[in-house]
Protein backbone atom coordinates (compact mmCIF):
# COMPACT_ATOMS: atom_id res chain seq x y z
CA UNK A 1 0.00 0.00 0.00
CA UNK A 2 1.05 3.37 -0.67
CA UNK A 3 1.24 5.16 2.47
CA UNK A 4 2.34 8.81 4.40
CA UNK A 5 5.34 8.81 5.99
CA UNK A 6 4.98 12.40 7.10
CA UNK A 7 3.48 15.50 4.87
CA UNK A 8 3.99 14.97 1.21
CA UNK A 9 6.34 12.20 1.63
CA UNK A 10 5.13 9.09 0.55
CA UNK A 11 6.40 5.31 0.02
CA UNK A 12 5.12 1.65 -0.68
CA UNK A 13 4.47 -0.88 2.89
CA UNK A 14 3.27 -4.25 3.22
CA UNK A 15 1.19 -4.28 6.31
CA UNK A 16 0.38 -7.56 8.29
CA UNK A 17 -2.05 -7.65 11.03
CA UNK A 18 -1.02 -10.50 13.85
CA UNK A 19 -2.90 -11.73 17.15
CA UNK A 20 -0.60 -12.32 19.64
CA UNK A 21 -1.98 -15.29 21.93
CA UNK A 22 -2.08 -14.85 25.96
CA UNK A 23 -3.11 -16.56 28.79
CA UNK A 24 -6.69 -15.37 27.37
CA UNK A 25 -7.85 -13.87 24.13
CA UNK A 26 -5.18 -12.19 22.00
CA UNK A 27 -3.16 -8.95 21.31
CA UNK A 28 -3.61 -7.31 17.83
CA UNK A 29 -0.60 -6.64 16.54
CA UNK A 30 0.33 -4.81 13.38
CA UNK A 31 3.27 -4.87 11.18
CA UNK A 32 4.69 -2.16 8.95
CA UNK A 33 7.52 -3.06 6.49
CA UNK A 34 8.79 -0.79 3.59
CA UNK A 35 8.33 -2.96 0.11
CA UNK A 36 12.14 -2.20 -1.13
CA UNK A 37 13.18 -4.21 1.97
CA UNK A 38 12.18 -7.49 0.74
CA UNK A 39 15.10 -9.31 2.79
CA UNK A 40 17.10 -8.94 5.72
CA UNK A 41 15.64 -5.52 7.52
CA UNK A 42 17.94 -3.55 10.03
CA UNK A 43 16.71 -5.23 12.93
CA UNK A 44 13.35 -5.21 14.36
CA UNK A 45 11.48 -2.57 16.74
CA UNK A 46 8.33 -2.85 19.13
CA UNK A 47 6.78 0.43 19.65
CA UNK A 48 4.42 0.16 22.51
CA UNK A 49 1.49 3.04 23.22
CA UNK A 50 0.69 4.68 26.37
CA UNK A 51 -2.54 4.97 28.31
CA UNK A 52 -5.52 5.92 27.06
CA UNK A 53 -4.33 5.06 23.45
CA UNK A 54 -4.13 1.94 21.31
CA UNK A 55 -1.67 0.96 18.66
CA UNK A 56 -2.69 3.70 15.77
CA UNK A 57 -0.74 6.12 18.35
CA UNK A 58 1.98 5.31 15.69
CA UNK A 59 0.19 5.24 12.81
CA UNK A 60 -2.17 8.67 12.19
CA UNK A 61 -3.24 9.89 8.70
CA UNK A 62 -0.69 12.26 7.10
CA UNK A 63 2.00 11.25 9.75
CA UNK A 64 3.31 7.75 10.77
CA UNK A 65 6.11 7.20 12.99
CA UNK A 66 5.89 3.49 11.85
CA UNK A 67 5.95 4.30 8.44
CA UNK A 68 9.27 6.47 8.85
CA UNK A 69 11.12 3.88 10.73
CA UNK A 70 9.97 1.16 8.11
CA UNK A 71 11.18 3.48 5.60
CA UNK A 72 14.73 3.51 7.21
CA UNK A 73 15.09 -0.27 6.92
CA UNK A 74 13.11 -1.57 10.41
CA UNK A 75 10.82 -3.92 10.36
CA UNK A 76 8.16 -2.42 12.63
CA UNK A 77 5.89 -4.11 14.59
CA UNK A 78 3.21 -1.76 17.01
CA UNK A 79 0.38 -3.78 19.43
CA UNK A 80 -2.41 -2.94 21.45
CA UNK A 81 -2.00 -3.59 25.04
CA UNK A 82 -5.30 -5.21 26.54
CA UNK A 83 -7.98 -2.98 27.67
CA UNK A 84 -7.63 -1.47 24.02
CA UNK A 85 -11.24 -1.90 21.60
CA UNK A 86 -10.02 -4.61 19.58
CA UNK A 87 -8.08 -6.78 22.35
CA UNK A 88 -11.39 -7.15 24.05
CA UNK A 89 -12.72 -8.09 21.20
CA UNK A 90 -10.54 -10.82 20.72
CA UNK A 91 -11.16 -12.18 24.00
CA UNK A 92 -8.35 -10.14 26.44
CA UNK A 93 -9.37 -9.40 29.48
CA UNK A 94 -8.20 -5.68 31.57
CA UNK A 95 -5.12 -5.18 31.97
CA UNK A 96 -3.45 -6.44 35.47
CA UNK A 97 -0.07 -4.63 33.68
CA UNK A 98 2.22 -4.84 31.16
CA UNK A 99 3.72 -7.91 31.07
CA UNK A 100 1.89 -9.15 27.47
CA UNK A 101 4.87 -6.70 26.45
CA UNK A 102 6.99 -9.88 26.86
CA UNK A 103 5.12 -12.18 24.97
CA UNK A 104 4.87 -9.61 21.79
CA UNK A 105 8.58 -8.94 22.21
CA UNK A 106 8.62 -12.59 21.99
CA UNK A 107 6.21 -12.67 18.71
CA UNK A 108 8.28 -9.70 17.01
CA UNK A 109 11.38 -10.61 17.21
CA UNK A 110 10.26 -14.24 15.85
CA UNK A 111 8.77 -11.99 12.69
CA UNK A 112 4.94 -13.14 13.70
CA UNK A 113 5.24 -16.56 12.96
CA UNK A 114 4.53 -17.35 17.01
CA UNK A 115 1.35 -15.59 16.35
CA UNK A 116 -2.12 -17.46 16.02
Amino acid sequence: MHEAISGNRFAWFRSDLFHVPIEKGALPMSRRRAVRFVGRTRGTLLLVHGFSQNRFAWHIQGRSPANFLAEAGYDVFFLDLRGSRESRQLGAPMPLGVHEVRRAATVAWAGGSKCM
